[in-house]
């Protein structure tokens, strides 16, 4: 039994020979300190990680960043211990741009010629363009206008069938046909206007095309790349 006891106090004397380094180790630990009013103290950077060894179950010592709060902005408010919080100064709401239509009126008399702001400019054009030509302005001015308001009329019919639902039946059809004759009324009456036989318009119409696609028949390039004079 006394040597059994001798064994054990020799292994308590062991443990406790080990365990001395731990309590050395803590002390080691303990004896790190940090002094706040140096400041250099609180730069971070990797040679500031201080690692202690884990072998003794002691875990990593780090520095810890402190939270600096940035100084106010003119357009921001700081919270003590809160976070910066952005403040907007409200706007006020832009809307349309206002235009001043009777100013947009004066602007547009400016820029619209005598023969269109005055009577008596517009015949004196008149006169003096039938004088140098020797076409009836008068005539041409019903065919130019004629035709333009017919075609809408007739643009109007088909407008109505394909967007309105009007039904292309035999009498939408009829009422067109009649808004095509009113347009070769208004066209013929230009012809007689300028002097020329209607059936030279359709021959320069189609010498025109003939010369646009030399091959008879429509083709993309010759649309788009036409010849000099080709109007």
């Amino acid at each position: 039994m006394t040597k059994t006891k001798a064994k054990a106090t020799t292994n308590e004397a062991v443990e406790v020979e080990q365990a001395e380094p731990v309590a050395a180790e803590v002390e080691q630990v303990e004896s790190v300190s940090i002094e706040p009013e140096d400041e250099s103290n609180f730069r971070m950077s990797d040679a500031d990680v201080v690692e202690v060894d884990n072998v003794y179950g002691i875990a990593e010592l780090e520095h810890v960043e402190p939270v600096v709060t940035p100084a106010p902005t003119p357009f921001e408010v700081a919270v003590p211990a809160e976070p910066v919080v952005n403040v907007q100064l409200p706007t006020a709401s832009v809307g349309p741009k206002q235009v001043d239509l009777n100013k947009y009126a004066q602007f547009v008399e400016g820029v619209t010629s005598d023969q269109s702001n005055e009577t008596s400019a517009l015949v004196n054009q008149l006169e003096s363009l039938q004088n140098g030509s020797g076409v009836n302005m008068a005539l041409l001015l019903t065919g130019a206008v004629g035709i333009s308001a017919e075609g809408g009329e007739f643009m109007e019919i088909v407008k109505k069938c394909i967007f309105q639902g009007k039904p292309l039946d035999a009498d939408t059809q009829f009422h067109a046909k009649r808004e095509l004759g009113d347009i070769m009324w208004y066209w013929v009456n230009s012809c007689r206007a300028l002097g020329i036989d209607p059936n030279d318009v359709i021959e320069e119409n189609v010498n025109k095309l003939k010369s646009r696609y030399p091959g008879g028949e429509f083709d993309v390039h010759y649309s788009e790349n036409r010849q000099a004079g080709d109007l």
